[in-house]
């Protein structure tokens, strides 16, 4: 056995088992947090890891991997955005046919 495997079972001894399970509970929890991320319909995900692309994922429930090796950027494709110049849309009438005003 190497001195340094030595020395961490000597700190492993010291330390009270209960505050060892309260650590691996945390990091489970925090791996657990930071390892999934939902996308919404109208959105696709570009997941980087070390700040290069990845891949892209779309809607739903999505996995990556945790404390910060993967981040995820959501990008909205699908949202459309109405602007209107000089006129705008009356609101809808009984006939099928659109109105517009001045």
């Amino acid at each position: 056995m190497t001195d340094a495997q030595q020395q961490i079972q000597q700190f492993l001894r010291r330390v009270p088992a209960g505050i060892t399970g309260v650590l691996v509970i945390i990091l489970l929890v925090l791996a657990g947090t930071t390892s999934w991320f939902t996308v919404d319909p109208e959105e696709r995900a570009v997941v980087l890891r070390f700040g290069e692309i990845n891949r892209t994922v779309g809607q739903g429930f999505q996995f990556k991997w945790p404390f910060g090796f993967e981040k995820e950027y959501k990008v909205p494709v699908l949202r459309q955005l109405k602007v209107e110049f000089g006129f705008r849309a009356n609101p809808p009438s009984t006939s099928n046919r659109a109105e517009y005003s001045l």
